[in-house]
């Protein structure tokens, strides 16, 4: 799901698994993703945080969680 203003995106992008959990979240600001990405795994427990910078560049380092939720 995306929302447009004035055909930009802004707000926040969601993704879905086909069971309707959460896969994929972003914040858009202007078109560029503001903040960090995160994914989720289909059980709905939180994947990954991708952070990102400046023209939707990764920035920072990426964290990646075991499905028990413990970062790996």
């Amino acid at each position: 799901e995306e929302i447009y203003v004035n055909d930009i995106l802004n707000g926040t992008r969601k993704y879905w698994w086909d069971n309707g959990n959460l896969k994929q979240q972003e914040e858009i600001e202007n078109g560029f993703i503001k903040g960090s990405t995160l994914h989720y795994y289909p059980s709905g427990k939180l994947k990954s945080e991708v952070p990102i910078g400046q023209k939707n560049a990764i920035y920072g380092q990426i964290k990646h969680y075991h499905e028990n939720g413990k970062l790996s």
